[in-house]
């Protein structure tokens, strides 16, 4: 069974690393995609069980995100 790829955005894809800026740590921190649903993606901080949920536009804006 293929994994969930969001449409249109190959690199959004289940299990995969990304990188969210954090304007707390003034840092890139490592998320790996835990779910897609539609339009909403839930990433999980690597190393940790906090969980964070955006809109995949927020994930096309490269000063936030970023694949890794």
């Amino acid at each position: 069974m293929p994994l969930p790829v969001v449409s249109g955005m190959d690199n959004i894809e289940l299990g995969k690393t990304w990188e969210m800026h954090s304007a707390r740590t003034r840092r890139w921190e490592r998320m790996v995609i835990a779910k897609i649903e539609g339009d909403q993606v839930t990433l999980r901080y690597r190393g940790s069980t906090e969980l964070v949920r955006v809109d995949v536009a927020d994930m096309e804006n490269p000063e936030r995100f970023r694949p890794a």
